[in-house]
């Protein structure tokens, strides 16, 4: 296996760093404490649930609520119209795509950004039409999802970590 060397090569392509940690994340992030949702899909869409400092709402943990939008309604509406019943201006979403392009994630951004929410999308390969529609996009330019995951998983402790930071300075 060339894991390793494959990873480093993915680590070099990261933006350096690849946000602005020190100004930008903790303003944008300071909110998170009471509005939080995440939208994402496979195993993207608990990638962040481990940070136990965040009221976290995950729109694709309840199998039921899933399963009848998707049928009485469109699977690529399913994670929107749950979203619908809890998202609230001044919200903060964090959409996680690898493409960029999973059409139920960009429905979620789309309402989220039309009644105020602040977005933040991890995308990979281009960063896909997610990209140009969130407020803070962290892309990892790199063709392989595996990759793109481990960056991405990096990026949300990343996040977690500067936010409880920022948490224990206030």
């Amino acid at each position: 296996f060339h894991y390793d060397e494959l990873s480093a090569k993915a680590h070099e392509r990261f933006p350096q760093p690849p946000f602005t940690t020190t100004v930008e994340i903790p303003s944008f992030l300071f909110s998170l404490r009471d509005n939080y949702k995440g939208v994402g899909l496979g195993g993207r869409n608990t990638s962040y649930q481990r940070e136990k400092r965040f009221r976290i709402l995950s729109l694709h943990d309840n199998m039921p609520t899933l399963t009848a939008y998707s049928n009485d309604v469109d699977y690529h509406d399913a994670a929107l119209e749950q979203f619908k019943n809890f998202a609230s201006a001044g919200d903060v979403v964090i959409a996680i795509s690898g493409s960029g392009n999973s059409p139920n994630v960009l429905r979620v951004i789309e309402y989220a950004n039309s009644i105020g929410c602040k977005s933040i999308g991890l995308t990979g390969r281009n960063g896909g039409k997610l990209g140009p529609l969130v407020q803070l996009q962290i892309h990892t330019p790199e063709p392989h999802m595996g990759r793109i995951e481990d960056a991405h998983m990096i990026a949300l402790h990343m996040i977690s970590y500067q936010f409880m930071d920022v948490i224990a300075t206030s």
